[in-house]
């Protein structure tokens, strides 16, 4: 079993409690309060952007919904299959996340309790592309599109005549479009302003990000939280909605990104 760090931080004046549970853990240390909520974290950007000190949209998530219903939510890290799971455990845990990669047909086991928002998926051209035509879904037939992780469902849609290319990191995908080997990243937008902001990268470097398709972001929760959670749970997250609160965090980790083209 691996070690378990048990870090305390502070936010928007809440005191929220982590537990970081490496790749190979299984189980996070025994929560003391049984009130205790674990939130599932997928192990990607840009729902873990830092784990030493945690930081991201998730940890940001956390707090929202812990600030919201007075409930202590302990957030779990974990490699993005765990994450799906786990979910479906019969234990107190919720997680954000695009519901159909979450949930198989005909399952019980996991709970759609409110939606969040959009995630919104890009294609990042590379510059040597004609810039009048990569909005154009069919001027992408015979081009090469690398994917991270397999997260780009457009490729069985309206780039379904592109060709694949399967990559580890986004970072190595940017290089690779700067050397000309591959034609552009399908990546989701938080994701690609994350990385693109390392050192080496520009917007400038690369022709206009081209949304794709949006999904929608729901929160789910495990079949182990009760009821009356689950009540708090949906009133809170319907009030964040409406103030807003969830789309600045969504729009937080966009800043920078030049306005997009739509794909057609």
């Amino acid at each position: 079993m691996a070690r378990s760090e048990w870090h305390t931080v502070f936010a928007l004046g809440l005191t929220v409690v982590l537990s970081l549970v490496r790749a190979e853990g299984s189980h996070a240390a025994e929560v003391v309060d049984d009130r205790t909520i674990a939130y599932l974290a997928q192990d990607i950007v840009p729902c873990i952007t830092s784990s030493s000190p945690p930081r991201g949209a998730c940890i940001d998530a956390a707090a929202l919904l812990a600030e919201q219903t007075g409930l202590p939510i302990r957030v779990k890290i974990l490699p993005q299959i765990r994450v799906v799971r786990e979910i479906r455990l019969a234990q107190r845990q919720i997680t954000i996340a695009v519901p159909e990669t979450m949930i198989s047909t005909g399952s019980t086991s996991v709970r759609v309790i409110a939606k969040i928002g959009h995630l919104s998926t890009y294609l990042l051209p590379g510059r040597h592309l004609d810039p009048a035509h990569i909005a154009e879904s069919a001027a992408w037939k015979g081009k090469t599109i690398a994917v991270i992780r397999g997260g780009c469902p457009a490729l069985s849609g309206p780039l379904k005549n592109a060709l694949a290319m399967h990559v580890a990191e986004a970072s190595q995908a940017l290089k690779m479009i700067q050397r000309k080997r591959v034609d552009g990243l399908c990546i989701n937008g938080q994701a690609l302003a994350n990385v693109i902001r390392r050192p080496g990268f520009s917007w400038q470097d690369f022709g206009p990000p081209v949304v794709v398709e949006q999904r929608e972001l729901w929160l789910l929760a495990s079949s182990g939280i009760t009821q009356n959670v689950e009540t708090q749970l949906h009133d809170a997250s319907a009030k964040l909605v409406a103030d807003g609160a969830f789309r600045r965090l969504l729009a937080s980790y966009m800043q920078s990104m030049p306005t997009p083209l739509q794909l057609r």
